[in-house]
């Protein structure tokens, strides 16, 4: 009997895990840990996203938890942005890895900034046509802070642009 209440207990706990979102509340920016946030975050406009331009949200099955935001085109004028809110860590480098994998994104010169308490402290690009299928690294801050990060297709640029998971590993150097 008390096999199966130590089996019983082991798949619970297992379960729990699994069923757990990827999503960190956030790894208060500690040496060796990640946030992960996704496009619309858990729900459909989540407060760890905003948006500006006519990003669609859209499904598929290739994209990360089957859901991502596109952009066809370019704006006429201005640009057309999709962040990421992270915290905000001030003592800790940041590398950043983007999810793609979709043959809709075809940008390829995606433009990829991370601000740290409304300074730009990284500033990088992938090329989303050529990226390989899953998470690409993207880029390290030059110095130890991080913070939100900003997709930003600015206008008469080529479209195809998507935005879907990005993460931030952090580390002491």
């Amino acid at each position: 009997m008390k096999r199966w209440k130590i089996f019983i207990a082991a798949a619970l706990l297992l379960g729990s895990w699994w069923m757990t979102p990827d999503k960190q509340a956030s790894a208060a920016c500690a040496n060796g840990t990640y946030d992960l946030l996704d496009n619309d975050n858990n729900q459909l406009n989540s407060p760890d996203n905003s948006y500006s331009g006519n990003w669609v949200h859209e499904s598929s099955s290739l994209s990360y938890r089957s859901e991502h935001r596109y952009l066809a085109s370019s704006p006429s004028s201005g640009s057309s942005d999709y962040s990421w809110i992270f915290p905000s860590c001030s003592n800790l480098y940041g590398s950043l890895y983007v999810y793609i994998d979709n043959t809709k994104f075809t940008n390829a010169n995606a433009v990829y900034r991370m601000y740290n308490n409304g300074s730009q402290v990284l500033s990088t690009s992938l090329n989303q046509r050529y990226a390989a299928r899953g998470w690409n690294y993207a880029g390290k801050t030059p110095g130890a802070k991080t913070g939100k990060v900003v997709l930003s297709v600015p206008s008469g640029q080529l479209g195809g642009t998507g935005a879907d998971a990005v993460k931030v590993l952090y580390s002491s150097n």
